[in-house]
C-alpha cells in the first residue's frame, strides 16, 4: 500500500495510543494508521471490532515506505519505544 502520510504509536498499543490514532486523522484525514507492535489485549479486541471497520490499519509489511513523506508520531515520548520502519 502507498500512502503519503503515516499515523503511529508505541508499541504495545493501550487505550491512549488507540485514541491518539484516531484523534490525530482528524488534523491528516488522507492518512494510513500503523500500528507498530502489539496492542494491549484490550485494545487490540477494541480496535477490531469497533475501531476496525472506520478506521482500518495498514501491516507494516504492506506498506510502501518509499512512499511515505510525513511520519505522525503520537502518544510516544521516548524514541526507543518506535520500532524501526
Amino acid at each position: 500500500m502507498s500512502a503519503d502520510t503515516v499515523i503511529t504509536c508505541h508499541a504495545n498499543a493501550d487505550n491512549d495510543a488507540l485514541a491518539s490514532l484516531v484523534g490525530a486523522l482528524t488534523l491528516y484525514p488522507d492518512a494510513v494508521l500503523l500500528f507498530p507492535g502489539s496492542q494491549e489485549r484490550q485494545v487490540q479486541e477494541f480496535y477490531e471490532e469497533v475501531v476496525e471497520p472506520l478506521y482500518p490499519c495498514v501491516s507494516q509489511r504492506d506498506l510502501d515506505v518509499e512512499a511515505v513523506k510525513r511520519l505522525v508520531v503520537v502518544d510516544t515520548h521516548q524514541p526507543s519505544r518506535l520500532p524501526r520502519f
